[in-house]
């Protein structure tokens, strides 16, 4: 008798602990789990991101030749620029430099400095006017161009979240010759120099040029004519944390021509009148300052233009300075299915009016009341607006804080945009919502010196690659009387 009520004691113990063991297994996933996906290139030796403004970025630096060491960092970009910061440990004895290197999309090397070691560890800390790039670590102190096959230490992997994006550096459906680079030997003693030529990556129909300026770094940009022979056009283009600023000068025009508009067409072909070219005797000057970092140039004698396409008539356009690459026009993509859409008998939130906030109204330190109605997808959520004007008057802290949020369609986001007074936009932040979870934030900066906030409902496949919404309007922020 005994030995079955041992035997008894025994199972009860065993279906008690498996009840205990189920309770938990309940309870750690009701939170729920979030898996994004990380795309590389196909190669995996190409991973260049482009880093948003104003989030800090958690960098993994992956070891190739250094099998057993290893490098952290952090990324994170504003108006000054990409600040970058890495740690590495475990690097052997005998290693005694490590130079670190920026490579863009066109496969363009930058060096950025050596990372300082001191018995197996080192760190390494620089700022880089660029947006779009990767990292490797070397040995050698002089890279000027990158071979997946050289000999690398470290190489940065895609963060969680982001798509790598393509090299660009050959453009396969170009049919313009490429000047390829030679070097000469010669058996006397004269010492030859070999000219390099920096590939430029145009469109194939080459009318659409549109590329993205860098920070702090002064752009000369040749303004082709366009059936006006003997004319000439030249701009100086500078982005800083006020704008970006244009000069243009054009001449050889006609006497009897008096003035032209210069328009900028962004990658979705948005177009954004810059303002007026006064000419006389056939030359003309013009100055001007655009929220936009991306686009291009034209002028055009029309002075109401609202719409471009190849066919307009246009007298001047920009063409890709030597060592960018076209950013691919995004309006009428061939070949490709566009996922954002709105929803049935909606009007896409591009095209509706969204109010100013007035923000050099704003006192700095004070609350100010604002107030959302959202609509479609968000009805009956709520939300917390924050806008606070940072004491040196160029960057504006925009903190918006959801609350009982409801789940997003499935393959849908919520993107909360800055609108500017020429009904340009800017992506302030996006929300993956998912089920179980009603409440999230978006924390951004902007240097819009006045802007309206917008929030709409995206794709999630096409968020990180549209610049302007094409989805449908949720809602929009505006001032409580």
């Amino acid at each position: 008798m005994s030995k079955w009520i041992s035997i008894l004691a025994a199972a009860l113990l065993i279906i008690s602990s498996a009840i205990v063991v189920a309770a938990q297994t309940t309870t750690v996933t009701q939170t729920p789990t979030t898996v994004t996906k990380t795309v590389q290139n196909a190669d995996g030796t190409y991973t260049v991101i482009e880093y948003p403004v104003g989030k800090e970025v958690q960098l993994t630096f992956n070891p190739v030749a250094l099998t057993k060491s290893k490098a952290v960092g952090t990324i994170l970009r504003d108006d000054n620029g990409t600040r970058i910061v890495l740690n590495v440990t475990d690097v052997p004895a005998d290693v005694s430099a490590i130079n670190v290197y920026a490579v863009d999309d066109t496969g363009a090397v930058s060096s950025l400095g050596p990372v300082v070691l001191a018995n197996g560890t080192g760190k390494f800390s620089a700022t880089t006017p660029l947006s779009k790039f990767m990292l490797i670590g070397a040995p050698d102190t002089s890279l000027t161009a990158y071979d997946p096959n050289g000999k690398i230490y470290f190489r940065s992997a895609v963060p969680a979240g982001f798509t790598a994006i393509p090299r660009a550096t050959i453009a396969t459906t170009a049919t313009t010759p490429t000047t390829v680079a030679t070097t000469t030997t010669t058996p006397t003693a004269v010492a030859t120099t070999t000219t390099t030529a920096t590939e430029v990556v145009q469109n194939p129909d080459g009318t659409y040029s549109v590329v993205e300026y860098p920070v702090g770094k002064e752009t000369l940009v040749t303004l082709d004519p366009i059936n006006i022979t003997g004319a000439k056009g030249v701009a100086t283009i500078l982005r800083d944390n006020n704008g970006t600023r244009i000069k243009l000068n054009l001449t050889g025009l006609p006497n009897d021509l008096t003035g032209l508009t210069l328009y900028a067409v962004d990658p979705a072909g948005a177009v954004t009148a810059l303002g007026p070219i006064a000419l006389t005797n056939g030359v003309g000057t013009f100055a001007s300052t655009t929220p936009l970092n991306r686009f291009m140039l034209f002028a055009s004698p029309e002075t109401a233009l609202t719409t471009y396409d190849p066919n307009t008539k246009v007298f001047f356009r920009s063409t890709v300075p030597a060592g960018f690459a076209v950013i691919p026009h995004t309006m009428n993509p061939v070949g490709e299915t566009v996922g954002a859409t709105t929803t049935p008998g909606t009007t896409p939130a591009s095209t509706s009016t969204v109010p100013m906030l007035n923000i050099p109204a704003y006192k700095k330190g004070d609350d100010t009341k604002l107030k959302v109605d959202f609509s479609g997808a968000m009805a009956g959520a709520r939300a917390n607006v924050f806008i606070e004007p940072n004491k040196n008057g160029k960057e504006t802290e925009v903190k918006m804080r959801f609350h009982e949020l409801k789940e997003a369609p499935t393959g849908k986001v919520y993107v909360l945009w800055a609108v500017s007074p020429d009904n340009q936009f800017f992506k302030l932040g996006e929300i993956v919502n998912v089920k179980g979870r009603n409440e999230a934030e978006i924390k951004a900066n902007t240097t819009l010196a006045d802007f309206g906030l917008l929030v709409t409902m995206e794709d999630l496949g096409a968020v990180k690659t549209i610049v302007t919404p094409v989805g449908e309007r949720l809602g929009v922020i505006q001032i409580v009387p």
